[in-house]
């Protein structure tokens, strides 16, 4: 739309639309996509810049540290237990996208393996299966080639 055709009421409605859509209030980078008002209209209709007029219209509060480690913590838990993986590297290739890595979730808690973050977090171990083990037999064959054996072995001769 023009410059002109936004006005007070069509920001808003807009903006309303785009949280329903997305879920989320716009940042200042999704004002460039189409349909969105363009920055220069906030500039003069509020006469102030559009990040400004976002913050004092649809303020986004800042998620605390706690909130973030609560957040992750309950998202891998909640995945952990719906996998139930074998090993670290099986619940990163089957984790949900969106769903933080147990590498990315580790610092939290101030480990640096997975079995430390398990026990962090009071989660089960996995035991390994014994039936996905394979047991291995080995036939060992035990043979002597005596002409070989004649030609390394020293033969040690006295001379008088």
């Amino acid at each position: 739309m023009p410059l002109t055709n936004w006005t007070d009421k069509t920001i808003r409605d807009r903006i309303e639309q785009f949280k329903e859509d997305e879920g989320r209030y716009p940042t200042t980078t999704d004002f460039k996509k189409k349909g969105m008002p363009p920055h220069p209209v906030f500039k003069h209709r509020y006469k102030i810049n559009l990040s400004q007029w976002l913050q004092e219209n649809y303020p986004v509060p800042k998620i605390t540290y706690e909130e973030r480690k609560e957040k992750h913590t309950k998202a891998f838990v909640e995945e952990y237990l719906r996998l139930r993986p074998s090993s670290s590297d099986d619940f990163d290739h089957r984790r949900q996208s969106g769903v933080i890595s147990w590498r990315g979730l580790a610092p939290y808690y101030n480990v640096t393996s997975w079995h430390n973050l398990l026990k962090a977090l009071d989660l089960p171990v996995p035991k390994p299966n014994p039936k996905e083990r394979v047991k291995q037999k080995f036939k060992v064959i035990v043979s002597t080639d005596l002409d070989f054996e004649a030609m390394v072995t020293p033969k040690w001769r006295y001379y008088k």
